[in-house]
């Protein structure tokens, strides 16, 4: 099926690096940083944006009827126990992993990590291919890739299984309409007024979890902008 991400778009929807998504008053690209940001949260626009993740079948109904969640610990030990039953082997050796990843660090991580600009399926998510190639996050692929490209057997077995029984996803998000404190990090304001605006794509992390517009099955869907 054909996607058309434009069509996703609402009067008070901006696509980060899309110059014609826009209001008029911003296209002059004069606002300073400060402006920048109180405009747009005044005037209550949100920034569409991307999250790109291998889901199970499971997964996918969660979010469709209860939306995103952070990644924080709690909720990677709850995909991981909620992997389909005969894998039982592989939540052992995940959740063995898990407890120590965040041994030396907080539990909590209450980012949301999305990407901004006009969509490129064949560079921009080519470019990101960990994110639909491997399921469970930075924490757990990081471990299986071990940064040597599945040299371990029993990773690369669990790597295969794990792609066997989750499919990746393209999932379209919409900001809350609180966009300067919404936004953690990131570099929207000098992507607005460099002049590559509607050629760049980037990322940044977002405090509070972004509204589900739309979710793309990248095996059967085409995108289109």
């Amino acid at each position: 099926m054909m996607v058309n991400i434009k069509s996703l778009i609402q009067p008070k929807d901006i696509v980060p690096n899309l110059i014609e998504t826009f209001p008029a008053e911003l296209k002059s690209k004069t606002f300073s940083e400060e402006k920048f940001y109180s405009y747009l949260a005044e005037n209550q626009y949100n920034f569409v944006c991307y999250h790109i993740t291998r889901l199970t079948e499971d997964e996918l109904i969660d979010i469709k009827n209860n939306g995103m969640k952070f990644g924080n610990k709690q909720f990677l030990i709850s995909r991981i126990n909620n992997l389909p039953s005969g894998h039982e082997d592989i939540k052992e050796l995940l959740l063995n992993n898990i407890e120590l990843e965040f041994s030396n660090n907080s539990d909590e991580n209450n980012l949301f990590f999305v990407f901004f600009g006009c969509l490129d399926l064949k560079n921009n998510i080519a470019d990101n291919n960990s994110f639909f190639n491997n399921w469970g996050g930075e924490a757990i692929y990081r471990y299986i890739d071990e940064g040597d490209n599945f040299s371990n057997p029993i990773l690369k077995s669990v790597h295969e299984r794990l792609q066997k029984i989750s499919k990746p996803y393209l999932i379209v998000l919409r900001t809350s309409e609180n966009i300067s404190q919404t936004i953690q990090s990131g570099n929207i304001y000098q992507d607005y007024i460099s002049s590559n605006t509607n050629n760049t794509f980037g990322s940044f992390a977002l405090t509070e979890i972004p509204e589900v517009i739309k979710i793309i099955d990248l095996t059967e869907d085409e995108i289109i902008f």
